[in-house]
């Protein structure tokens, strides 16, 4: 389990990431990021189309573990909101953490670029 400080947890919150305008599609999921000053955070958004509860916190398990990897290197500056896509049956750890790292890459390249 993530630390209370590295998750995105009210519904405000998510909006203002989904809002935010930085976003990334990869095949089994979609990345939004907005920067921060603050510890970066993680929400994870898992629809019941994506399968059931085991697959579900599966999942979301496999999804806060690289996003434990990635806060060795971005310990503060950006939330991040995973959504994962109900057409990409069953991805493996490696699968989501190439796609997420690929990802937040791609974000963060395109937030120094507007800066």
């Amino acid at each position: 389990m993530l630390p209370l400080a590295n998750r995105i947890t009210t519904s405000s919150e998510f909006q203002s990431v989904l809002n935010s305008g930085l976003k990334d599609y990869q095949k089994s999921l979609a990345v939004f990021m907005k920067p921060t000053s603050t510890p970066s955070r993680l929400g994870l958004i898992i629809n019941r189309k994506v399968g059931n509860a085991v697959k579900r916190h599966l999942l979301s398990r496999r999804a806060r573990e690289v996003f434990k990897k990635i806060l060795v290197t971005n310990p503060t500056g950006i939330d991040i909101v995973v959504k994962f896509s109900t057409k990409f049956n069953n991805p493996s750890f490696q699968e989501i953490d190439s796609e997420l790292n690929r990802a937040i890459k791609n974000l963060l390249e395109r937030k120094l670029v507007e800066d």
